[in-house]
């Protein structure tokens, strides 16, 4: 669980960074690789493998980014996606390529959180998260807030009033 954790925080932390710097959400990877850079041959390959890129993916990835029984693995993923024209998995391009995945990866999660966001409407005026919920007419236990805490990217809900008030004040949002 501590692990699923990290990867979220460096999903939302990427995410974050690649909506300050323009470069830092493209599939480029930093200055030392850029001309290695090409594009995907098949977009609907790419397209693919970009919408199945979620937290186990990662995990994969990155617990498996030193074992030399996976080179192939990477090879394909870094082909698919574009981001090297000769992939022969050097630290740098291991770097680049694990960065890519976790910035497609908050992409993936950003556009999931958006997605619920509006899914989950109701006009009710209150305080109250579980009455917004029900009024929404979605489940409002404690597990179900849990697992909606998860999708909306809140780290370690327990269901403390800041909580729930900051969960309430997301679901207003509109993904915005």
């Amino acid at each position: 669980m501590k692990n699923k954790n990290i990867f979220k925080t460096l999903a939302v932390s990427t995410l974050a960074l690649s909506l300050l710097v323009p470069t830092a959400g493209s599939l480029h990877v930093h200055a030392a690789t850029a001309k290695n850079v090409v594009t995907s041959s098949s977009s609907s390959e790419r397209d693919k493998l970009i919408k199945s890129i979620d937290y186990n993916f990662v995990q994969d990835l990155m617990e498996n980014i030193n074992d030399p029984a996976h080179f192939k693995d990477r090879k394909n993923i870094a082909e698919t996606l574009g981001v090297y024209k000769n992939y022969t998995d050097t630290k740098d391009q291991k770097f680049g390529l694990s960065r890519s995945v976790r910035t497609i990866y908050a992409q993936n999660q950003q556009i999931i959180k958006n997605d619920l966001i509006q899914k989950i409407n109701s006009n009710y005026k209150g305080s109250s998260i579980v009455d917004y919920l029900k009024s929404a007419k979605q489940p409002s236990s404690f597990k179900d807030r849990k697992q909606l805490a998860e999708k909306l990217l809140m780290m370690d809900y327990s269901g403390t009033a800041k909580q729930n008030a900051e969960m309430l004040k997301i679901l207003r949002s509109n993904g915005k």
